[in-house]
């Protein structure tokens, strides 16, 4: 769009003012894409957080009685 189109020229009287047409768009517009990308970034993060949960307990050993890493050793 051409920034000159954009305004028209209105005298009044002893003054010259300028305003802003305003043009009406429909469609897919920014906000629209914005909205999309946080959709998808929320739902990716969703997904993450809910297979990372699962991978835990996944990697866990639910029939094991020791745990050596939480062992506590006293030495002397």
């Amino acid at each position: 769009m051409d920034p000159a189109r954009d305004y028209t020229v209105k005298s009044t009287r002893s003054t010259i003012r300028m305003e802003r047409q305003t043009v009406k768009s429909y469609g897919f517009g920014w906000r629209h894409l914005q909205l999309f990308l946080v959709f998808c970034a929320v739902s990716m993060s969703y997904c993450l957080r809910s297979n990372l949960s699962i991978c835990i307990v996944e990697m866990t050993n639910a029939n094991a009685t020791e745990f050596p890493s939480a062992a506590v050793r006293f030495e002397q």
